[in-house]
């Protein structure tokens, strides 16, 4: 059984950290102390009389323990390799950045990293564009319209490709962060999730560091395409490309404002996650819901006696507010989409461009449904 342990100072607690190929498992300080012994001492006897001197407890352990302990662990490790090839949400992957590939841009851009750097830089970006799009007037609504009269077929192809552009940036932004706090980048990759083409970074190394060290991480695509947005943001105003860097900017600033959201799986998420200590959110806020449908009078107990993390109940109960705004979003879309079908086949205009975005956005609709269903098939073995 091959592993590594560290040890990771936290504000409130230390952390105990069991890493095994390119999985991490958060354990505790008791688990942390026999696994220690373990790595230089395979008897099981010898092992609970050095952890028990450690923690100054002789009956704290004893050799069935230090063995049902290790038995646990390996189980664990097993199972984890099983879920690593099971649980993958991109498929046909391929390196674009691996190993030692990107680290010279990493260390170029690794002082935009530096504590007081990015505290004050990310501020003064954020405010930038805040402060772009509030003297500018321009509402969601407005965006909006002005984003689809710019969907032009001249148009179309170069703002895909300027915008994975600025996805292969964000990118760099999160290995970047990763590798200026010494967790270094295992690759920067591309990949298929559903039929659509992502990007991502596995910065599996992270997971070692402290807390605020972690969301710094997470930030470090965000803070990117910033920078992205302060350089579109001077271009608006000192060229000719008005509309092209308006368009861009608000490809980006959405693109943005998704990441932040916590409730798809993307840099938000993460961040609520490490900010609140609520390590696989997901699976605690599906649980909780779970047990308030089978288990009410019980969980309602627990949450007066707050043995529930009030963050993980407000995450829940947001979280389920958003997905059925969306589904319903989604339905009062499918209706209006389904009256300009009806428009465009009467009037026979089949090649138009409005067909051909209709068609887009309904492929969209029916992933959406797909996750929808899945959800619900669940939530049903669940029960």
């Amino acid at each position: 059984m091959n592993f590594t342990l560290a040890k990771v100072k936290e504000s409130n607690a230390d952390r105990y950290i069991l890493q095994t190929d390119s999985k991490y498992f958060s354990i505790n300080e008791l688990l942390f102390e026999i696994l220690s012994e373990y790595k230089t001492n395979s008897n099981y006897q010898n092992i609970s009389s050095a952890v028990n001197k450690k923690f100054n407890d002789s009956d704290l352990t004893d050799k069935e323990f230090i063995e049902s302990s290790i038995d646990q662990v390996k189980k664990m490790i097993e199972i984890g390799k099983n879920d690593s090839l099971k649980k993958t949400y991109i498929h046909n992957k391929f390196n674009i950045l691996k190993d030692d590939a990107g680290d010279k841009i990493y260390n170029f851009l690794a002082f935009l990293f530096k504590k007081n750097t990015f505290s004050l830089t990310f501020t003064f970006l954020f405010i930038a564009s805040f402060a772009f799009f509030y003297i500018n007037g321009i509402g969601s609504t407005k965006m909006l319209e002005h984003f689809q009269k710019s969907l032009t077929w001249s148009y179309l192809l170069l703002y895909y490709l300027l915008f994975f552009g600025i996805i292969f940036f964000h990118e760099i932004g999160h290995a970047t962060a990763s590798y200026s706090f010494g967790a270094k980048p295992k690759e920067i990759g591309f990949g298929l999730y559903f039929i659509f083409p992502v990007m991502y970074t596995n910065t599996t190394n992270a997971w070692k560091l402290d807390k605020m060290k972690r969301i710094t991480v997470n930030l470090g695509g965000i803070y990117f395409q910033l920078i992205i947005n302060l350089g579109l943001i001077l271009l608006y105003y000192f060229s000719h490309f008005k509309s092209f860097s308006l368009s861009l900017l608000i490809v980006n600033t959405i693109s943005i404002m998704t990441s932040f959201n916590p409730f798809f799986r993307y840099d938000g998420y993460w961040i609520f996650s490490d900010y609140f200590d609520l390590q696989n959110l997901r699976e605690k806020s599906n649980n909780f819901v779970q047990n308030i449908i089978i288990h009410p009078l019980k969980t309602f107990s627990r949450i007066k006696n707050k043995d529930i993390n009030i963050s993980l109940i407000v995450y829940s109960i947001t979280n389920i507010l958003f997905w059925a705004y969306v589904y319903y979003v989604i339905a009062d879309y499918i209706i209006q989409r389904f009256t300009s079908l009806k428009i465009i086949f009467a009037t026979g205009d089949y090649f138009s461009f409005s067909l051909l975005k209709i068609i887009f956005s309904m492929l969209f609709i029916l992933i959406a449904l797909f996750n929808l269903i899945n959800k619900a098939i669940t939530l049903k073995k669940l029960i």
